[in-house]
């Protein structure tokens, strides 16, 4: 099972919200776990904690996969639109399956964007938390 942010990632990506791993200025680079001093404008995504349980068979385990998504940019307002984006991209995506083991059956964002102290660059940030419910396909 991979770490939901590599599914989140591909959605996104698929979604035409920005490219994964760029570092061109002209484009939203889309990046896990570590946020790059470059390019400006920027989203990334962070694994946080969520809930581990069984299903009634004992068998196959569910996942409440919870993540963060950060966005920046050097526009107050830009940063908010495409925090905006994701969530939209996002939320109540439904269900899909991601191969070769993992189905999911929905995503969930939870809350508004969130402004955050700026970089030492001066550029604004906003994240935002999602839960994704996903289970392993034996």
């Amino acid at each position: 099972m991979n770490p939901v942010t590599v599914d989140i990632k591909d959605l996104l990506v698929e979604k035409s919200i920005g490219e994964w791993g760029t570092i061109k200025e002209s484009v939203w680079g889309i990046f896990i776990g570590k946020e790059p001093d470059n390019p400006t404008n920027t989203i990334t995504l962070y694994d946080t904690p969520g809930v581990v349980g069984k299903q009634f068979d004992n068998k196959r385990h569910f996942f409440h996969s919870a993540f963060q998504i950060r966005v920046r940019s050097i526009d107050y307002l830009d940063s908010y639109a495409k925090a905006q984006a994701c969530i939209k991209a996002l939320d109540r995506y439904g269900k899909f399956q991601v191969e070769p083991n993992t189905s999911y059956d929905n995503i969930i964002m939870e809350d508004e964007p969130l402004a955050l102290p700026e970089d030492s660059q001066g550029r604004t940030i906003f994240v935002t938390n999602g839960i994704a419910y996903r289970r392993e396909i034996a």
